[in-house]
């Protein structure tokens, strides 16, 4: 999306219009009524057990439950390919209703891929080796990538072939999955299929954390994932054009934390499948400390020199669109802490934990846009993001402070180094912001994501030197790979 997008934003309608289907597809991934998130725990202790049975029972109970929320789906959205207006207001006109008719029925046809790509997320994740579906991904992203120069080519604008291709491509992607499974794995796809059915006993093994889990995906979705559709239905493609530069963004981080995070959910469910509670605080300790880096010195570095990046980017026509990604964008710094802790509260079934957060979350976020809407508009749920986000922080840091830290040894370990780290960050990057380009050329961001890369680099280093356990964790690695010793 990130090299997408430049070709993509050129018509403000047009580019509302695909954010939205982006948005839709995203919104796609909850509608599995919760039974996912639940299923994944069950499924990898079952796989942890050596319980092939069990895994199967779980994942075909799980998918026969998404595959009907996605049916619906579809229909929905056949209907918004019939009546582009009961979707997005002010669509414009009639070549861009036109083109909103058919991405909706593209999306319509297409939306089974979900259910494929949901099967492969338990077959590989249970393993911890997403890895392999990352690798066919990446084959699927570099397709899409290379497809851009033939749609949008000098004198053409197809982004109705671009979407099917886009489409068509997720499809192929997720059918080699399930190939390359059944050859590494032996996987019975045969016996996979015939476990997608509804199964009581897996229904009342799995009901109570999916319901919390249910709930916590509606919520969520209240909070992060309907926007798009509000701004688009309220506001006008246009406006959310504005806005989709920063859920660009927010998405991109957001699909490499969930590289990041995916095989820890999996780590995590292991230790607490074979009731190793040491084991289990022992990775999480290390979980944080290891991945606060790619968090705090990255979302400081995007959020510093955001008009550089959007302008050498997008251009100047999207400067109403720095604030409101900036606003965005930080509702990421603390995911160092947020992520893994989320990942263990479901693990450890702290269903009213869970709910209250979530409800508190979503309550929050439309109260808050309520009050703000007269006088910032569309950028209220920007604000309202940033405002939740820093009130939810506070629950899951002390709820890891609680489970392995204590106050002092949190703030001593943790919040010490990462300032360190994030004043150093801060400052490279406050000064790369007043040399650097606003130029819109490709050299020219590339500059930019050069200096993005040296601002993290700086913020490493201090965290480096003021973290003794990531320190020499990281010494005690190279010395063990005698990288620094020469052969003889």
């Amino acid at each position: 999306m990130f090299i997408v997008l430049p070709y993509l934003s050129s018509n403000k309608v047009i580019f509302g219009i695909y954010s939205l289907c982006l948005s839709f597809n995203i919104f796609l991934s909850y509608a599995d009524l919760g039974f996912i998130g639940a299923g994944f725990k069950y499924a990898s202790e079952a796989f942890a057990r050596k319980d092939k049975e069990g895994e199967l029972e779980v994942i075909g109970f799980t998918t026969f439950i998404l595959l009907i929320a996605v049916c619906i789906f579809s229909a929905v959205m056949l209907m918004g390919a019939f009546d582009p207006s009961l979707l997005i207001s002010d669509i414009g006109n009639g070549s861009e209703i036109d083109i909103a008719k058919s991405m909706f029925f593209i999306l319509s046809l297409f939306s089974i891929t979900t259910v494929l790509q949901r099967v492969l997320q338990f077959i590989y994740g249970v393993r911890v080796e997403d890895f392999i579906v990352r690798k066919i991904n990446i084959l699927g992203h570099i397709a899409k990538i290379s497809s851009v120069f033939y749609f949008f080519r000098e004198g053409s604008y197809n982004i109705i072939g671009y979407y099917l291709f886009f489409q068509v491509v997720n499809l192929l992607c997720a059918l080699i999955g399930l190939v390359v499974a059944r050859r590494i794995y032996s996987l019975d796809l045969k016996k996979l299929v015939k476990n997608i059915r509804f199964s009581w006993p897996v229904f009342y093994k799995v009901k109570s954390l999916a319901l919390t889990s249910f709930i916590m995906s509606a919520l969520w979705i209240a909070y992060y994932e309907i926007d798009s559709p509000v701004i688009a239905k309220f506001y006008g493609a246009n406006k959310l054009a504005y806005y989709a530069i920063g859920l660009s963004l927010l998405s991109f981080l957001r699909s490499i934390f969930g590289i990041l995070y995916s095989p820890f959910s999996a780590r995590f469910n292991h230790f607490l499948g074979l009731r190793d509670e040491e084991g289990l605080k022992r990775f999480y300790y290390n979980t944080i400390v290891y991945l606060l880096p790619m968090s705090v010195f990255s979302v400081l570095t995007i959020t510093i020199l955001m008009e550089n990046i959007v302008f050498t980017w997008v251009g100047q026509q999207y400067s109403e669109s720095i604030v409101t990604a900036q606003l965005l964008i930080l509702t990421f710094l603390f995911a160092f802490n947020n992520y893994p802790a989320g990942i263990l509260l479901m693990g450890k079934e702290k269903n009213n934990e869970l709910r209250i957060v979530n409800l508190f979350i979503a309550v929050a976020f439309w109260l808050i846009i309520l009050l703000l809407n007269n006088q910032y508009d569309y950028q209220s749920f920007a604000i309202s993001k940033l405002i939740v986000f820093s009130v939810s922080t506070v629950f899951y840091v002390y709820f890891t402070r609680d489970y392995i830290f204590g106050a002092n040894k949190y703030i001593k370990e943790i919040i010490v180094p990462m300032f360190v780290g994030a004043i150093t960050t801060s400052v490279v990057a406050y000064y790369f912001s007043l040399i650097l380009p606003v130029g819109q050329s490709k050299a020219n961001l590339f500059l930019v994501a050069a200096a993005c890369a040296i601002c993290c680099f700086c913020g490493l280093l201090s965290y480096f030197v003021s973290n003794s356990k990531f320190r020499k964790d990281i010494v005690s690695t190279v010395k063990e790979t005698n990288y620094f010793k020469t052969s003889k």
